[in-house]
């Protein structure tokens, strides 16, 4: 079934793994600890949210780091 996925659809098969990839990195991030302190360190209103959201502040920095390398890899992959 996923063979035949891949072969009909190659175009949504690749952005689909393209996801796969993003959401693994987010989660492999969130899971490693990743410290959300830069959020308050760029945008100064944050800061007092971050103390008080760990949690929540933890899975927005895992997700703004694996979307600035999900982005950066798109981007370079076309030089």
């Amino acid at each position: 079934m996923l063979g035949r996925f891949i072969l009909n659809y190659p175009d949504t098969a690749r952005r689909l793994g393209g996801l796969v990839l993003f959401a693994i990195t987010m989660v492999a991030l969130y899971s490693i600890g990743i410290s959300a302190h830069w959020l308050g360190t760029i945008v100064p209103p944050l800061a007092d949210w971050v103390k008080e959201n760990p949690v929540v502040a933890r899975v927005l920095s895992a997700f703004s780091i694996s979307l600035i390398l999900f982005l950066n890899w798109k981007l370079l992959k076309r030089l």
